[in-house]
């Protein structure tokens, strides 16, 4: 189950460095596009969070040691995601995205990775 968990939380990663990193590459491009890969890099965030949910829970049933993650912080991630996947496949086929959706789609991502470290 450990290492179900620590590669998971790679994927986690993986799929976080490729949002932060997809959505920061394209900031300074003319026209602002959401791009297929962020979003991509999105949903790999959303399934391996999930999945390390899951898989906490299931060690914490067999080990009462295993601390559970916290379910509040992990609402607001959840919500942060959503809204990024939302807002990247609503505008991921326009010619040219506003520039307050893009940073919001970054601010939000940011904003994980920020409370991520530091709830």
């Amino acid at each position: 189950m450990d290492l179900a968990y620590k590669a998971l939380l790679v994927l986690h990663f993986i799929g976080m460095a490729g949002l932060l990193g997809g959505t920061l590459v394209g900031v300074s491009e003319k026209p602002l596009r959401i791009k297929v890969a962020s979003l991509h890099s999105g949903l790999l965030v959303l399934l391996a969070g999930i999945f390390l949910i899951i898989v906490n829970a299931m060690q914490h049933a067999r080990d009462e040691s295993v601390e559970l993650l916290d379910h509040s912080k992990l609402g607001v991630k959840l919500l942060f995601v959503v809204v990024i996947l939302v807002l990247g496949f609503l505008n991921v086929r326009k010619t040219e995205v506003k520039r307050s959706t893009y940073m919001t789609i970054f601010g939000l991502a940011l904003a994980n990775v920020l409370i991520a470290v530091f709830w």
